[in-house]
């Protein structure tokens, strides 16, 4: 990714989660960048992984936000996944009672 998409990027993000991560992340992304190709050449590290070794090198207190900024990005899959489980509960129940209800209907008319 070039420098400009990466900055780019980086401002959608900051603007999405303001609250959570500052202006500051754009300038920040860019240094770890260079720190990250010479510890681990071309592996390509999980999220969650990058997480947690930026934790076990104590570099959450050098990047703070991109420290934030990737547990915003390991937790949104788990956020959308309940919510659709949520729905799915929800849809079963209904048509349950439905069911139900057609059941009481019948045997009422019987």
């Amino acid at each position: 990714m070039s420098e400009t998409d990466l900055e780019v990027k980086c401002l959608d993000f900051c603007r999405e989660y303001e609250k959570d991560v500052s202006s500051d992340l754009t300038e920040e992304v860019k240094l770890p960048r260079s720190i990250y190709s010479a510890n681990f050449q071309s592996e390509c590290l999980h999220p969650l992984e990058l997480l947690n070794t930026l934790y076990q090198l104590k570099f959450e207190y050098l990047f703070p936000n991109i420290a934030i900024a990737i547990r915003i990005f390991c937790t949104i899959y788990v956020a959308a996944a309940e919510a659709e489980r949520s729905f799915c509960k929800l849809k079963l129940i209904k048509c349950l009672t439905i069911c139900c209800e057609a059941r009481q209907i019948e045997c009422s008319c019987n």
